[in-house]
Protein backbone atom coordinates (compact mmCIF):
# COMPACT_ATOMS: atom_id res chain seq x y z
CA UNK A 1 0.00 0.00 0.00
CA UNK A 2 1.16 3.54 -0.78
CA UNK A 3 2.22 5.08 2.56
CA UNK A 4 0.70 8.44 1.57
CA UNK A 5 -2.75 6.85 1.48
CA UNK A 6 -4.92 6.30 4.57
CA UNK A 7 -5.25 2.60 5.37
CA UNK A 8 -8.91 1.65 5.54
CA UNK A 9 -10.77 -1.43 6.70
CA UNK A 10 -14.34 -2.49 5.82
CA UNK A 11 -16.50 -5.33 7.17
CA UNK A 12 -20.20 -6.25 7.32
CA UNK A 13 -21.87 -5.63 10.71
CA UNK A 14 -23.21 -8.73 12.48
CA UNK A 15 -22.98 -8.32 16.29
CA UNK A 16 -22.33 -4.58 16.41
CA UNK A 17 -20.76 -4.10 19.84
CA UNK A 18 -18.28 -6.96 19.64
CA UNK A 19 -17.58 -6.70 15.95
CA UNK A 20 -16.96 -2.94 15.91
CA UNK A 21 -14.62 -3.29 18.90
CA UNK A 22 -12.68 -6.09 17.21
CA UNK A 23 -12.59 -4.09 13.98
CA UNK A 24 -11.09 -1.07 15.74
CA UNK A 25 -8.55 -3.20 17.59
CA UNK A 26 -7.59 -4.83 14.28
CA UNK A 27 -7.13 -1.43 12.63
CA UNK A 28 -4.94 -0.29 15.53
CA UNK A 29 -2.54 -3.12 14.65
CA UNK A 30 -1.72 -1.46 11.31
CA UNK A 31 1.89 -0.11 11.32
CA UNK A 32 2.36 3.41 12.75
CA UNK A 33 -1.33 3.71 13.69
CA UNK A 34 -2.01 5.99 16.66
CA UNK A 35 -5.80 6.38 16.24
CA UNK A 36 -8.72 4.95 14.28
CA UNK A 37 -11.74 6.80 12.90
CA UNK A 38 -14.71 4.44 12.54
CA UNK A 39 -18.23 4.78 11.17
CA UNK A 40 -21.09 2.47 10.22
CA UNK A 41 -22.76 3.04 6.84
CA UNK A 42 -25.62 1.45 4.95
CA UNK A 43 -24.70 0.26 1.45
CA UNK A 44 -27.00 0.25 -1.58
CA UNK A 45 -27.57 -3.51 -1.09
CA UNK A 46 -29.02 -2.83 2.39
CA UNK A 47 -26.04 -4.15 4.34
CA UNK A 48 -24.42 -2.20 7.15
CA UNK A 49 -20.66 -1.87 6.90
CA UNK A 50 -18.08 -0.82 9.45
CA UNK A 51 -15.48 1.46 7.89
CA UNK A 52 -12.34 2.49 9.73
CA UNK A 53 -9.42 4.69 8.79
CA UNK A 54 -6.09 3.99 10.47
CA UNK A 55 -4.39 7.29 11.32
CA UNK A 56 -0.68 7.79 11.80
CA UNK A 57 0.60 10.67 13.96
CA UNK A 58 0.59 13.18 11.07
CA UNK A 59 -2.99 12.31 10.04
CA UNK A 60 -4.11 12.47 13.67
CA UNK A 61 -2.61 15.95 13.90
CA UNK A 62 -4.66 16.94 10.81
CA UNK A 63 -7.82 15.61 12.49
CA UNK A 64 -7.01 17.58 15.65
CA UNK A 65 -6.57 20.74 13.58
CA UNK A 66 -9.94 20.19 11.87
CA UNK A 67 -11.66 19.57 15.22
CA UNK A 68 -10.05 22.67 16.72
CA UNK A 69 -11.19 24.75 13.74
CA UNK A 70 -14.70 23.31 14.09
CA UNK A 71 -14.82 24.42 17.73
CA UNK A 72 -13.97 27.97 16.63
CA UNK A 73 -16.67 27.93 13.92
CA UNK A 74 -19.35 26.25 16.03
CA UNK A 75 -22.38 28.17 17.20
CA UNK A 76 -22.27 27.97 21.00
CA UNK A 77 -26.04 27.25 21.11
CA UNK A 78 -25.51 23.83 19.53
CA UNK A 79 -23.58 21.59 21.93
CA UNK A 80 -21.52 18.64 20.81
CA UNK A 81 -22.67 15.17 21.81
CA UNK A 82 -19.60 12.96 22.06
CA UNK A 83 -17.75 13.44 18.80
CA UNK A 84 -20.89 14.56 16.94
CA UNK A 85 -20.98 18.32 16.44
CA UNK A 86 -23.27 20.44 14.35
CA UNK A 87 -21.04 23.07 12.79
CA UNK A 88 -22.83 26.13 11.47
CA UNK A 89 -20.75 28.79 9.73
CA UNK A 90 -20.59 32.14 11.50
CA UNK A 91 -22.58 34.87 9.83
CA UNK A 92 -20.39 37.15 7.76
CA UNK A 93 -20.76 40.91 7.92
CA UNK A 94 -23.38 41.96 5.40
CA UNK A 95 -25.14 38.56 5.30
CA UNK A 96 -28.88 38.80 5.66
CA UNK A 97 -31.58 36.19 6.11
Amino acid sequence: MDSSQIAHFVMTVKNAEQQVGEHIIGALQYPDTVAVLTTVVATPDGQQRVISAALNAARMQQVQEILNAAVQERDEEDPCVGFHCLVKPREQAGDSE
